[in-house]
């Protein structure tokens, strides 16, 4: 109706003049205010379009930010904010230009003098993740302690503290088999009989990022049992082993059961490393697990063979838990502070020790991944977060962790018996990305077109998040069974067709090959039948969970069911599974050739061939025999 307005308004409905003649002053005077209505009559709609559209973008930025990368229907270029840059006023003027003759500048920094900063940007974690020595999520395992958010405190004149030990009641307990001249009849007690507690800080709420450098000055912890390092990772979001808790970020559906690898470790030690002598240090791995990376088949070997690219792991010595590569301390890093960095890049990423080149990992490996085939390193291609932490291990996990425990007579003050401090200190955090990066520059970057797919191709399909509260045994092979059609008949009735497609589900990315180390078999299958069952629509088909006498008897726990803001997220729902075509898979791709795990599907028959071409021709079939080749 407005256009119709302004071209009846511009439309001159009086007579043509001749060539040369003026129109009246009246005429002329209507034109005008007819122009000048028609102008801010097409402002006006203009705002007015554009107010509805900003109030709705504002209203689903709010509701899904995360979200919120891309929408349909637009038809021009998706713009994006400014990049978010935040440096700390106390880092030296020289710092921030550290890294320009690389044609980078600083972002963030922290040099942890403002307490109030420090806390905007970093989450003090305090979850009860440890149960049992084994953490159930995070990719943490064999870890005794829980994460507590008083056991970091800040340095006086700048720095944070995160600090390790027992809680008060079990250093109590600990300490009445104090016997005086360094001996307790508690030293050397099993681990898991005391309660730990351990400190963990992640940027994961303000602070991802996607490509650049960063360095973190840190002094390393003393002690048998510390587990310390400095890492980025992507994911955020467990069901909790210890409280049957789901941990989830508002509107972050990246969980770490889907969205572990990718991760990047620039400092990490595995105890026994920093005992109470120096001399006896692990030196310092820095790793890349990457999407499709999880574990390779290590002693199983393949037709394609391939092995493990680290400096400790022979060929089929070992699974490929990542690409590392190792730092030899020629100093006491538990004396000092040290800067550890990454360089992050499309192409690979590069590692830093003391401002020194140690090592870089690049698209080029080639790892042999969990389906069985001999692949390049994905470098990760998504945002990730800061995170450090100084767990403590219960022991048994990585080779080095057979030495000492923690309740071992060195962990304690030979005069006294009190506990010696197992202390990481940092001294500050600083990132750096490339001015000319574009999109991705900044903290919390947009999730752009390209990102998106990248995220929803790394996602890892066939793990367990994992679901403690609808979990079963695996004792009873006959009651697996039972169990696996009590949850699939109940999918089933709910409309979901899940269990149609576990093999599917498990042939992508991380693949789940039934020939290797951690084969897709009937007990996980009924675990995953039975997660999905309990995270989608909050039902259980797992009776008397854990006990002698399991039963399939399904029961509704609508406490388990994730919330809807996760289910209706494109990044938290299955892969789509449709139709297929006679078409030839390519080996090593998926999902080509997905029921051989990216081996490849064999040619088709001469035969048949020849008649999909004749019926493609619209050739009659009575001439399609004298085509076909004799066999």
């Amino acid at each position: 109706s407005v256009s119709r307005w302004i071209i009846g308004a511009m439309v001159d409905e009086q007579p043509l003049l001749s060539s040369g003649a003026s129109p009246p002053s009246s005429h002329r005077k209507w034109k005008v205010i007819a122009l000048v209505q028609s102008v801010v009559v097409i402002i006006l709609a203009a705002n007015l379009s554009r107010t509805h559209v900003d109030q709705h973008e504002s209203a689903m930025e709010a509701v899904a930010p995360v979200a919120l990368s891309h929408k349909k229907g637009k038809g021009h270029r998706k713009s994006f904010p400014p990049p978010v840059v935040s440096v700390d006023p106390a880092t030296p003027k020289d710092v921030r230009k550290r890294h320009a003759s690389s044609g980078m500048s600083l972002i963030f920094s922290d040099e942890f003098k403002d307490p109030e900063r420090t806390k905007e940007f970093f989450v003090f974690e305090d979850v009860a993740l440890g149960v049992n020595g084994v953490t159930g999520g995070f990719g943490e395992i064999n870890i005794a302690s829980s994460y507590n958010a008083d056991m970091i405190e800040f340095i006086p004149g700048g720095g944070l503290r995160m600090k390790a030990g027992m809680d008060d009641e079990s250093h109590a307990k600990f300490m009445k088999g104090w016997q005086g001249n360094g001996k307790n009849t508690n030293y050397d007690s099993p681990v898991m009989n005391w309660t730990w507690k351990a400190p963990k800080v992640t940027m994961r709420k303000k602070g991802r990022f996607q490509y650049g450098r960063i360095d973190v000055s840190l002094k390393a912890p003393k002690g048998w049992g510390t587990w310390p390092a400095a890492w980025l990772v992507g994911c955020y979001g467990v069901v909790s082993a210890a409280t049957g808790k789901a941990l989830l970020q508002e509107d972050y559906p990246f969980l770490c059961g889907q969205y572990w690898p990718p991760e990047m470790d620039f400092f990490e030690t595995m105890s026994p490393q920093y005992t109470w002598k120096w001399g006896e240090a692990f030196p310092n791995v820095q790793s890349v697990h990457s999407p499709n990376e999880f574990v390779g088949l290590g002693q199983v070997h393949t037709e394609q063979g391939g092995y493990c690219p680290t400096t400790r792991s022979p060929p089929g010595g070992s699974w490929c838990f990542g690409t590392s590569g190792q730092t030899v301390f020629t100093e006491d890093p538990t004396d000092q502070y040290f800067e550890y960095s990454l360089d992050w890049d499309p192409e690979g990423v590069s590692f830093y020790h003391a401002g020194e080149f140690q090592l870089r990992i690049t698209r080029e490996q080639l790892v042999l991944y969990l389906n069985g085939q001999l692949r390049p390193v994905m470098i990760p291609e998504v945002p990730m977060f800061l995170t450090l932490n100084n767990a403590l291990i219960n022991g048994g996990f990585f080779l080095g962790h057979a030495g000492a425990g923690l309740t071992a007579g060195d962990n304690f003050d030979p005069a006294t018996g009190e506990w010696k401090p197992m202390n990481m200190d940092i001294k500050y955090v600083r990132i750096y990305q490339h001015d000319d990066q574009g999109d991705s520059r900044g903290l919390n970057p947009p999730i752009t077109f390209e990102t998106r797919k990248k995220l929803l191709a790394a996602r890892v399909t066939c793990n367990l998040l994992p679901e403690k509260r609808c979990i079963n045994s695996g004792l009873d092979p006959n009651m697996q069974k039972a169990q696996f059609k009590a949850s699939c008949d109940k999918l089933h009735e709910l409309g979901d067709d899940y269990c149609d497609n576990i093999d599917y589900i498990c042939s992508l990315n991380n693949a789940m090959n039934p020939t290797s180390v951690y084969k897709l078999n009937d007990d996980l299958r009924v675990k995953l039948a039975s997660q999905h069952l309990s995270l989608f629509h909050g039902w259980c088909c797992i009776g008397n969970m854990g006990g002698a006498n399991e039963t399939a008897e399904c029961s509704p726990k609508p406490e388990n069911k994730m919330p809807d803001w996760l289910l209706e997220s494109e990044y938290f729902q299955e892969p789509k599974h449709g139709p297929e075509g006679p078409s030839t898979g390519v080996a090593g791709t998926n999902p080509a050739g997905w029921k051989t795990y990216g081996r490849g599907l064999p040619p088709l028959p001469q035969a048949a061939a020849f008649v999909n071409a004749a019926e493609v021709l619209d050739i009659p079939k009575a001439e399609v025999s004298d085509m076909v080749p004799k066999v």
